[in-house]
């Protein structure tokens, strides 16, 4: 009874955040624009014509984010937004029309993306009951992970942030170092299940727990991105905020895999209720 309790508690906590998170989303895309635009303000066609259509795609997604809310067909609904993010992501990789950043911290950017078209496959698949758009989410969780593995290990920015945090946090009992890599390792080995499909709840539950990892020590240090790593504020302040319906997805993934059963294992048992039916 309790424990079926507590898995309605989440699930009901997951889709909230999922369904609330597009509102903040389309306001802080439209504070990064406005944002970017004080920086490099040249006046041109092409920019115009650019400004329409991020216009147009903010006020798109703020249907969608309302659609959702009020529980309109969720299904469709959130695979409509998933498309709008990779949207996002190709405004964030065009040369000439995105914002210029550093490698690093494009990494970061566009690997919170990926989690977050990812975390919408998920719950239309989750309220819809597609296997395949399932199976496209977690595929794109394992790109999450892999990218989230590159930067930590990688990035130098990164990897200054953390040890600052280690530093001000802990005695150094255990070097940085083993918790540095441990974290990679992590990050990698969970990439590896999702790509595989070879995902359990046990799995689900260890990335999300990375993930809170790295962003409460990591992504949530707004001062170092943008004083000391000149990134603009609500860049920074968009990574650390994508890691919620992240956070939310992997829990209704967690929630999906009954008995710590992997997707090949859930889709035998489907076909077999669906026979028996």
């Amino acid at each position: 009874m309790a424990s079926s309790k507590a898995r309605e508690v989440c699930e009901r906590t997951a889709l909230f955040t999922l369904t609330t998170y597009p509102f903040f989303n389309a306001f802080s895309f439209l504070m990064l624009i406005a944002e970017q635009a004080r920086i490099t303000s040249e006046a041109s066609f092409v920019n115009l014509v650019t400004s329409l259509v991020i216009y147009i795609h903010v006020v798109v997604m703020f249907m969608c984010a309302l659609a959702m809310k009020l529980g309109h067909g969720t299904h469709h609904v959130a695979l409509a937004h998933a498309v709008q993010l990779v949207l996002i992501i190709y405004y964030n990789m065009y040369p000439g029309v995105g914002p210029r950043y550093t490698d690093g911290l494009k990494i970061r950017v566009l690997s919170r993306a990926v989690g977050t078209v990812a975390s919408y496959l998920i719950l239309s698949s989750f309220v819809g009951k597609s296997a395949k758009i399932q199976r496209a989410g977690t595929i794109l969780f394992g790109v999450f992970a892999a990218g989230c593995a590159y930067a930590v290990h990688c990035d130098l920015d990164y990897r200054l942030a953390f040890r600052l945090v280690y530093h001000v946090y802990t005695v150094d009992v255990v070097p940085s170092i083993i918790i540095h890599m441990a974290a990679v390792v992590g990050f990698l080995v969970c990439a590896l299940a999702f790509l595989n499909e070879t995902i359990t709840r046990y799995v689900a539950l260890a990335l999300a727990a990375f993930v809170i990892f790295i962003n409460l020590a990591v992504d949530w240090r707004l001062d170092f991105w943008t004083q000391r790593q000149r990134a603009d504020y609500w860049c920074a302040l968009r990574i650390a905020t994508d890691n919620f319906p992240i956070l939310a997805a992997l829990i209704l993934v967690a929630l999906s895999r009954p008995n710590g059963k992997t997707i090949a294992e859930n889709d035998v048992r489907n076909d077999e209720q669906v026979k028996t039916e």
